[in-house]
């Protein structure tokens, strides 16, 4: 996975590392108390709009699209 995100963003630093697995989690336990699990689509581009949160090293801006 790691080597994936590399090859994809090579400014990656261990702390954008961290907050994307850090943002993720709680992404994940925040979930897990809707009462209903949301539409692939829609759980999809949450998780990546919050695991961008704490990043140090923005995405490229063809990276926020996809």
């Amino acid at each position: 996975m790691e080597t994936i995100l590399r090859d994809t963003d090579p400014n990656r630093s261990v702390l954008d590392l961290k907050a994307h697995y850090r943002g993720r989690s709680y992404a994940e336990e925040v979930i897990k108390l809707l009462p209903e699990k949301p539409e692939p689509g829609l759980l999809r581009r949450l998780l990546a709009q919050v695991t961008r949160l704490g990043r140090i090293h923005p995405l490229p801006a063809d990276r926020l699209t996809g």
